[in-house]
Formats: C-alpha cells, sequence, structure tokens
C-alpha cells in the first residue's frame, strides 16, 4: 500500500481513540493531488455533553490562520456551494468560537506550527455527536484564508467569513461507516484552490503489542493482527533495540531510532549465513515491511483501548508509564500480560492467541464491564495466567 492509501491508513491509526466514556468521531483527511496535505480531526462527545475537538493537519504554513468550521450539508461535490452555509440551527451571527452567540459550525481558525503542522485541542458545548444537532453528515471545511470572527467591516462579516471555494475534487472511502465528508482549502501558486476530503467513522478499538525491543514478539503480533483487519500498533520498552550477537558476550545494540533497513543491511554485511541461519534477517525483513523503524511506548503518545505485553517485567513498565501521565481525558485503557518467551515459535504462538483475544474484546459491547468474563474464559481455555490493571488518559 502507498501513497494516499498508506497515508490515510497511517492517520487513522495515529488518530486518538474512543474510550469508554463517550462517543468519537474522527475525521481523515486525504490528498488526491500531491499527497503532501493530510491529517485528522477528532471529535470526543463526553457524558456532560461537551465535545473535545483535537487533531493536527499537516503543511498549513507556520504562524498562519485558516478557517475552521462545520458546515451544515454532507455534500462536497461541488465546493461550499454543496456544502452549504455554516451549520446554524439557532439561527445566530456569525462570531468566534468564545463568543456566546454564534453558528454551532463556527470553530474559529486553527494555526500552522512548527513543521508547517496544525495543531489543535479545545472544548465545545455546542456541537454534538448525538441527538438532533448532532454533527454527523454534516462537512468540516478548512479554509484558504483566515476567519475574522465576524469582526470585519464588511456588511456580510456577521454572516459569513466571506472565503469562497470554487473548486472542488471529492474522495470517498468505503471502509468508513457514518461518513461525514469534509473539505479542506488552500491556495496555490496564488491561482487555484483545491479542496480535499474528510470522512467521520465510529472508530473501532485500538491497539497496542509492546515487547523490549519492539523486534521479534511484538512485531509478529502486530503482522497478525493488522492481517486481521484490527487496528494494531507495537512498541518496545526497553531503553535500546538488542538483537543476538556471534556471542552472548557481544549483542547487536541499536538506538530506537534505528530503521530496521539500517539494521538489515548491517548484519547481513557482518555475517550473511550466522544472521541468515539465526532467523535475526529474516525477523528483520518481516519488520522493514510493516514500518520503517521500531518505536519506544514511553516516548508514545498515542491512546489506545487495549495494550498487551509479553512479560512482567514489561506489564510493569508500561503500566508506571501511563500512570506518570498527566491525565488529560479520563479514557480507560486496558492492560492485559500474556507471558510469551522470545523466539521465534513462541512468538508465533503467542501472535495467534493475541490475536484471538483481540479479537474477542472487540467483539463486545461493553469492554469495561465485559472483559473480565472474557480473561477468565480466556485463562480456562488456554491454561495461561492473566495479569490485568487499567488506567486512564
Amino acid at each position: 500500500m502507498g501513497g494516499v492509501a498508506q497515508k490515510m491508513t497511517d492517520t487513522v491509526k495515529n488518530a486518538p481513540v474512543l474510550g469508554s466514556s463517550g462517543v468519537h468521531a474522527v475525521a481523515v483527511l486525504t490528498d488526491p493531488s500531491n499527497e503532501q496535505v493530510y491529517g485528522h480531526v477528532d471529535f470526543v462527545e463526553a457524558n456532560d455533553g461537551t465535545v473535545t475537538v483535537s487533531g493536527e493537519i499537516k503543511n498549513i504554513p507556520d504562524k498562519q490562520k485558516r478557517g475552521f468550521h462545520i458546515h451544515e450539508f454532507g455534500d462536497t461535490t461541488n465546493g461550499c456551494t454543496s456544502a452549504g452555509a455554516h451549520y446554524n440551527p439557532d439561527n445566530n451571527e456569525h462570531a468566534g468560537p468564545q463568543d456566546q452567540l454564534r453558528h454551532v459550525g463556527d470553530l474559529g481558525n486553527i494555526v500552522g506550527g512548527s513543521g508547517n503542522v496544525a495543531k489543535f485541542n479545545f472544548k465545545d458545548s455546542l456541537i454534538k455527536l448525538t441527538g438532533s444537532r448532532s454533527i454527523i453528515g454534516r462537512s468540516v471545511v478548512v479554509h484558504e484564508k483566515e476567519d475574522d470572527l465576524g469582526r470585519g467591516n464588511a456588511a456580510d462579516s456577521k454572516k459569513t467569513e466571506l472565503i469562497k471555494t470554487p473548486y472542488l475534487h471529492t474522495i470517498v472511502s468505503p471502509r468508513f461507516i457514518w461518513p461525514i465528508p469534509a473539505i479542506i482549502v488552500f491556495y496555490v501558486l496564488n491561482i487555484l484552490e483545491l479542496v480535499y476530503n474528510f470522512q467521520i467513522a465510529i472508530m473501532p478499538f485500538r491497539f497496542a503489542v509492546v515487547c523490549s525491543s519492539n523486534q521479534n514478539r511484538s512485531m509478529e503480533a502486530h503482522n497478525f493482527m493488522s492481517k486481521r483487519g484490527l487496528l494494531v500498533k507495537s512498541y518496545g520498552a526497553g531503553q535500546q533495540v538488542k538483537l543476538p550477537g556471534t556471542s552472548l558476550e557481544k549483542p547487536n545494540v541499536y538506538t530506537f531510532d534505528t530503521p530496521y533497513d539500517f539494521m538489515y543491511k548491517d548484519l547481513y554485511n557482518k555475517d550473511t549465513n550466522f544472521y541468515t541461519q539465526n532467523g535475526v534477517l529474516h525477523m528483520l525483513d518481516r519488520n522493514r515491511r510493516i514500518k520503517e523503524k521500531p518505536e519506544r511506548f514511553q516516548d508514545s503518545r498515542e491512546r489506545f483501548d487495549v495494550i498487551f505485553t509479553v512479560e512482567e517485567r514489561i506489564f510493569d513498565q508500561v503500566l508506571e508509564d501511563l500512570e506518570n501521565r498527566e491525565k488529560r481525558t479520563n479514557e480507560i485503557v486496558h492492560i492485559i500480560n500474556i507471558d510469551v518467551i522470545d523466539n521465534p515459535e513462541d512468538a508465533t504462538l503467542g501472535a495467534f492467541i493475541l490475536c484471538d483475544l483481540a479479537q474477542k474484546l472487540e467483539a463486545t459491547n461493553d469492554l469495561d464491564n465485559g472483559i473480565d468474563d472474557i480473561l477468565s474464559e480466556f485463562e480456562e481455555k488456554t491454561k495461561r495466567t492473566v495479569l490485568h490493571a487499567v488506567s486512564f488518559y
């Protein structure tokens, strides 16, 4: 998979995920023309009715503002003409997101930051994901100019942000349910405005698998689970990546930012026969086909529904790291440990077992209340001891 499809998949996997305490939807951005603009917008409705809006969009110039709104229709076949005006069920005037009276769809501006990435995270009390005022089925629009927040001198400033979108190109992916198309507009060479496409979906469970070096056990499970259609990422929890050497006293040690391809070529050049016979080259070849390089769990700030670990020491490291993080959303994450011996044969068996358990967890209608029964049944069936803990984001 490559190009737009790969970036769309990566963006979905990198998007924050649904916790047990609210309704979650995500808008995924793809760029069908030049593959440069992509990102995501996430909506999480809490039990008190507020919606957290967060995400990031790549290739918005540093310090430049772009108008950011929800429009009334989900039809983006003809730009803002078909998407309609700002979503405004209360018939208020156009204003900023902090104003008491405003369009429901008035979300202000997003701002490009370091690396030309616009990142945002804020709460809004007017937009909803459920009920008669739901934004499901509407459009999310990022414009090519700054929104004046209804404070401009033009006569129509209170009605509209005065930004037009004359050109639209829409891609609709069938993989999502409850689509909310959205459009993002950029000014290219001061001549043409291009519009890209979002969709909104209720996200499936997000899984993570953590071993020591993100090489054997976690990557084998990553491989199994992704082929079964599960959303999964893999990590290591150690300080360094360690691979077997020609003697126990001399392992091959790398940093976590070392690409798998570099490791493969390094060991191939050192001793092709030895690292072929012990399976390390085969393992690295598989790994480099899945992702670029190993990742350390403690350096990631992605959110998951379930995190699998493969030995008690790693379970403790993951739990300690989660407990030391600043709590922002109170979304629940389940940490489950099932011991897997670190060799190719046991890694394959462990991957099969973890994949089977993940599918059972995803099939439940109520993870938080049903997980204990699922784990008890799993222990009885496999005769493996399970450690289970709960933490929060």
